[in-house]
């Protein structure tokens, strides 16, 4: 590894939040339950909204947005990184027939399982479980899908990932990257399309070729099944799911260009490139019987794109444009139109983000949000103004997120008097001195429809110093290959209590591409630790990885440093005799070719 003396440090004086939801003009916004770990969520017959909880629990949202003291369900699942609790429908004749089906990632085992419980009430019966059907063991805890939902005719269609080894998608001798077709007690219908070619399980095979289905829609009237696709290296899908088809995962990513496609190959309905972002999950068949909404949205499907942060819709008899609907959403997760009112709720996962392992297995910031329409753009205040406490001399922010027509003004009050030249959502105040400690801010937001208070926040400030965070291994500049392992150490020294206890350091590694990131690792209550660059995963040699530390002191006092590692590039030379085409992961080239490439990178070459 080569080593470079340039060290990279950054200060972490405050928090403030990055989002600032923007939604359409007359649409609002509001804050349904919080404090959830979600994955997805469905809405029954009567109304009610069941969220299910990533760690193994279901619960239900009455009417007047109450979460009910007890869960419905509580089951234990192995819910690291992308793995836990992940899917619920409810039998479309619950009065009758009351059953819901559960998909979760069975504990010791490596593999997910669909099963269905009994339910009394407001409770299911734990020892009432039914095991439908139990996957194929997993390549990696990544890509499990688990998007579940009944179709007009009472079948169950299962969503699958692929596990994390893209080949699965194409082995019609596995389960994963599939989408599944069941009878509502979990026997396969006879009339599936593969019906007599594949044995036992298998057999409940709709379609193939898919990579990590995070979410399915149902047209009721039209009959029609579509998924989302989170996409590899290029692009988001979204897919009318058709009997039989091939959706070419990982032949082909986004639509068919000059590549050789699987049998019954099938073009996504639409597709996006990373440009815009990089994993597709909600989706929703806009179909309410009664609604304020414009009649244009009638029959659109919404999907969201978790890291963007938007919501967009595309007309899927026309789907050549997304149209622009929402943004700047905090990872945005599994959306439904309520049937009485034809309002959209999502699942905000929120948490510490970047997708690794940790923010993946926990968060406690998860939210669901109902979108509606008011018919005008009277301001509300969506994110309130959060307590602060900075050292002596140091730079304070207070920072509110609020939707409304714009333009909007924003107005800060402190000491019951109007602040100069703060106009606007965050508020920034520069060398605190000790006799603002315990000052209240509040900031009212107006526009010419109306106005709205924000709740008040506090400064508390302390004549205690920030403390000092170095990484002492790697260094920055150092240059890293795919399949290394990366050895980190840092330390944290505070003026008034010396060197800080590990169990405070806190460390986010994560690869960079471009304007987006990928997971690596985090970690909190050591002192330094290892991990394993990915050999798959990011193809584009546009890539560093950035290595965190943060930690606080006793004070509450805050403060962090970085070091990237730079990628040790290499080239392949692609020759021929004759010229010919050769597909390298989902993409034709034609020989000759030099591909350039992060050094112990896999690739997938087919001829």
């Amino acid at each position: 590894m080569q080593k470079s003396p340039v060290s990279l440090i950054f200060l972490t004086l405050v928090y403030c939040s990055v989002f600032s939801q923007e939604l359409p003009a007359g649409f609002n916004i509001e804050s349904v339950a919080i404090k959830l770990n979600p994955t997805t969520m469905v809405q029954d017959h009567h109304g009610r909204i069941w969220t299910v909880d990533k760690s193994g629990q279901i619960w239900i949202i009455e009417d007047d947005n109450m979460l009910l003291s007890d869960p419905v369900l509580n089951i234990e699942v192995d819910d690291f990184n992308e793995r836990g609790l992940l899917g619920l429908a409810l039998h479309p004749d619950m009065d009758n027939h009351p059953f819901i089906y559960v998909y979760y990632t069975v504990p010791n085992a490596n593999h997910n399982r669909l099963s269905r419980f009994q339910v009394k009430g407001d409770l299911a019966i734990p020892s009432s479980e039914e095991i439908l059907l139990d996957l194929d063991p997993l390549s990696s805890a990544v890509h499990n899908a688990g998007a579940m939902l009944f179709d007009r005719n009472g079948y169950l269609f299962v969503a699958t990932g692929e596990g994390g080894r893209s080949q699965n998608s194409q082995d019609t001798s596995l389960l994963l990257g599939k989408i599944l077709r069941l009878n509502d007690d979990g026997s396969i219908p006879e009339d599936n399309p593969f019906y007599d070619q594949y044995a036992g399980k298998n057999k409940a095979i709709w379609c193939l070729g898919l990579r990590n289905p995070f979410n399915l829609a149902y047209d009721q009237a039209e009959d029609k099944l579509y998924s989302t696709d989170v996409g590899g290296g290029e692009y988001e899908e979204i897919n009318q799911i058709e009997k039989g088809k091939n959706y070419g995962w990982p032949i082909v990513e986004g639509p068919l260009t000059n590549q050789a496609p699987p049998i019954n190959y099938q073009d996504p309905l639409y597709a996006y490139d990373h440009d815009q972002g990089c994993a597709i999950v909600g989706l929703a068949m806009y179909t309410a019987h009664e609604s304020n909404w414009d009649s244009l949205y009638q029959g659109v499907l919404f999907f969201g794109d978790y890291c963007s942060g938007f919501i967009r819709y595309i007309n899927p008899k026309n789907p050549i444009e997304a149209m622009p609907f929402a943004s700047q959403m905090d990872r945005p997760l599994s959306m439904l139109i309520e049937e009485e009112s034809g309002n959209l709720l999502f699942q905000s996962r929120a948490g510490i983000g970047g997708g690794s392992p940790a923010d993946n297995t926990l968060t406690q910031s998860g939210e669901i949000w109902r979108i509606f329409y008011t018919g005008n753009g009277k301001p509300s205040i969506t994110r309130q103004p959060i307590d602060q406490t900075v050292s002596h001399g140091e730079a304070a922010s207070f920072s509110v997120l609020a939707t409304g027509t714009q333009p909007l003004s924003y107005q800060w009050i402190a000491h019951g008097k109007l602040l100069e030249s703060s106009n606007g959502h965050s508020l920034v105040l520069e060398n605190i001195k000790s006799s603002d400690d315990s000052t209240a801010f509040y900031c009212i937001v107006s526009n010419n429809e109306g106005s709205d208070t924000s709740e008040v926040a506090r400064l508390y400030v302390t004549t205690n110093t920030r403390p000092l965070v170095s990484i002492t291994t790697p260094v920055h500049g150092d240059l890293f290959q795919a399949g290394d392992t990366i050895h980190f150490a840092g330390m944290i020294q505070d003026l008034e209590e010396g060197i800080l206890d590990s169990s405070v350091y806190s460390w986010r590694i994560e690869q960079h591409h471009n304007t987006h990131t990928h997971p690596v690792l985090n970690l909190s209550g050591a002192s330094g630790g290892s991990f394993i660059v990915p050999t798959v995963g990011e193809t584009d040699t546009s890539v560093f990885i950035r290595i965190h530390l943060s930690g606080k002191d006793s004070m509450g006092l805050e403060a962090s440093s970085a070091a990237d590692l730079l990628p040790d590039l290499g080239t392949i030379n692609f020759l021929g005799s004759h010229p010919a085409d050769i597909n390298i992961d989902g993409a034709i080239r034609q020989l000759p070719f030099k591909l350039y490439s992060l050094k112990g990178l896999e690739r997938i070459v087919q001829v």
